[in-house]
């Protein structure tokens, strides 16, 4: 039997004074820091996050501009790299310049198409914009887009998706359309399964954005999943409706950067 070492206990011991350090650092930054500026971060995790499920109202104050943020930042109590990160990820993306801009141009383009969204008629429960890792995107029912099997766009849905191409065409980011099918099984003449459709649908969006809004076809991909990546694995009628969508996806990458998964 192995000899168990009688100093094992000061790792152990050694976390929680840790933890116990972050907890006071933590309790005496939210004492000290201007209230403004703590009203201002929190209405920058809003725009990150969004509204609640089912189109509940976000909190009510409004996103950090970046030069609030810098105001954050400069008023603040000054925490270890390590400790802010640890605490907030990188919502706030402090001391990384170049992430703070990345993040602040998806949620100023996520406050603009949430305003296309409800001016169109929509509820943000119907058609939402989300934060999903570092990638927003934007979930589009099939009930808005398709008619059941079918992969040409409805007339009635062309405004928006043309508001919507509008907004991210502006943006830096590359975007990928994705298609989702329910798992129920398709055979038919133009679409052998599930995933032939769920190509069918992203490239058909893919092809409106190129053609009305003018955006490259360079920043632009499409890709089908069939019923691979359901948003509910219920098994009701409701919960196939939510999996039938398309989603275009801004992705966290620019010209010359890696690809980030989701």
């Amino acid at each position: 039997m192995a000899d168990i070492d009688p100093n094992a206990w000061m790792i152990s011991f050694s976390d929680l004074l840790t933890l116990l350090l972050t907890f006071f650092v933590l309790i005496f930054t939210m004492s000290s820091a201007d209230d403004k500026a703590v009203k201002q971060a929190f209405g920058f995790f809003n725009a990150a996050y969004g509204p609640l499920e089912m189109g509940a109202s976000p909190a009510p104050y409004p996103p950090a501009t970046v030069k609030d943020l810098k105001k954050f930042e400069a008023t603040a109590v000054i925490l270890p790299w390590a400790l802010v990160n640890e605490a907030f990820g990188d919502a706030l993306a402090f001391g990384k310049p170049h992430m703070r801009t990345k993040r602040m141009q998806k949620y100023e383009a996520a406050r603009k198409l949430r305003e296309a969204i409800k001016e169109s008629g929509y509820n943000l429960s119907e058609i939402q914009v989300r934060m999903e890792g570092k990638n927003l995107l934007v979930r589009l029912g099939e009930k808005f887009l398709f008619d059941s099997g079918r992969a040409t766009l409805k007339p009635e849905s062309l405004p928006l998706i043309a508001k919507i191409g509008k907004i991210i065409k502006k943006t830096p980011f590359d975007i990928r359309i994705e298609g989702h099918t329910d798992d129920v099984p398709i055979h038919t003449d133009l679409y052998p399964s599930n995933w032939e459709l769920s190509v069918a649908r992203a490239v058909n969006v893919l092809h409106y954005l190129v053609k009305v809004d003018g955006i490259s076809p360079a920043r632009l991909s499409a890709a089908g999943y069939g019923a691979s990546h359901p948003v509910s694995t219920k098994n009701t009628p409701e919960a196939r409706a939510l999996n039938r969508r398309v989603e275009i996806v801004l992705l966290d990458r620019g010209k010359g950067e890696g690809i980030y998964g989701r």
